[in-house]
């Protein structure tokens, strides 16, 4: 079994799922007594003295190493791997569909559609892969990989809340989505079923939207959306970051999280949003339906009718309410940093076995 294990990735960054994941996997990895390296083409600063250049891979051949490649978007170092000479295994975080971006930022879906081309020309050259969740394990089969394993995000998450949380009621409801400002994950219809649940139920109704911008085009839109449904007050963007400290105000202050993403290979705030106890409402679909799984109410109609009643009985019903934060606390513990990085590290070594 190979003792040195070097992971490679497009883009190194600080407040990102998958910069946390290599960090914590290095980690892992060092622990476990092998020998490793991080490797990124673009390296956000800061970050130096963690990472190396991709480009110095280019020496040569890294004797008894094995890479691990983090793939979730068209990279040139991808095409590079390809032809490198060590065991390569691809961490999949999964690739949103081009379609989705095409209409807000086309280069965007280009470099999204060069990625999934990329997943298909990795699969033939990989001695095993690993899959953020069972969604992302089914299109790696479905791309011919073999020897899939299901590896969760391994992420400190810090502390849990201990107990469910005692329902308050609220005559303006907040309502709290986390995640990039980018097309799969729908803010726009976020919006629009604020503004139904604003018709429908009760004017006071709030929605805070936190993330960064990924699409300054979409971003544009949502505004304009929400000015034309009579909402703009009512919707509140965070979308250059908060410090954690504010993060988790929000959690803590929201009456429940809400998301109607279409499309996620993992979605690490839903799990933040049940450590601290608040209840989910989600759209079913894509990764989210696993990431949840018992720990919220997963909708499978995103109509906005649909959508704001949910949320209303979530706001209203006292027995609803704290039954869903129970539910969240229960699946929390899933997602413990112990429990991941057993998995991972079970999941690595079953991948590295015999190579």
């Amino acid at each position: 079994m190979t003792g040195r294990v070097l992971q490679v990735v497009p883009t190194f960054a600080a407040h990102d799922a998958i910069g946390d994941h290599i960090r914590q996997v290095d980690r892992l990895l060092r622990r476990a007594g092998y020998d490793t390296g991080i490797y990124a083409t673009v390296v956000e600063p800061g970050l130096e003295e963690r990472c190396r250049p991709a480009r110095e891979l280019l020496d040569g051949p890294a004797r008894d190493a094995v890479v691990l490649y983090h793939h979730s978007t068209g990279s040139t170092v991808a095409d590079h791997l390809g032809a490198r000479p060590e065991p390569l295994i691809v961490d999949y975080h999964n690739i949103t569909p081009a379609e989705m971006w095409d209409a807000w930022e086309p280069m965007v879906a280009v470099e999204l559609s060069w990625g999934r081309r990329q997943l298909h020309q990795l699969a033939p050259r990989t001695a095993a892969a690993l899959a953020d969740s069972r969604f992302n394990a089914d299109e790696l089969e479905a791309c011919g990989f073999a020897g899939v394993q299901v590896a969760p995000i391994v992420r400190d998450f810090g502390a849990s809340d201990r107990a469910p949380r005692p329902y308050r009621a609220r005559g303006d409801p907040e309502f709290l989505f986390v995640g990039r400002i980018s097309p799969n994950k729908c803010q726009h219809e976020l919006i629009t079923a604020l503004a139904m649940y604003r018709a429908l139920f009760g004017a006071g109704a709030r929605l805070r939207l936190v993330g960064r911008v990924s699409s300054p085009s979409y971003r544009a839109d949502l505004s304009r959306l929400a000015d034309e449904l009579g909402v703009g007050g009512a919707v509140i963007f965070d979308d250059h970051g908060v410090p954690e400290p504010e993060l988790i105000g929000a959690y803590q202050r929201a009456t429940a999280f809400v998301c109607l993403s279409r499309h996620e290979g993992f979605c690490v705030p839903l799990v933040e949003a049940m450590r601290h106890a608040l209840p989910v409402v989600a759209r079913a679909g894509s990764a989210v339906t696993d990431t949840v799984s018992s720990g919220g109410l997963l909708l499978s109609d995103p109509d906005p009718v649909v959508v704001a009643s949910a949320w209303h009985r979530v706001a209203t019903d006292a027995a609803i309410w704290e039954a869903l934060s129970s539910a969240a606390l229960a699946r929390a513990p899933a997602f413990d940093l112990e429990v991941t990085s057993r998995a991972f590290l079970d999941a690595f070594e079953r991948a590295v076995r015999g190579l």
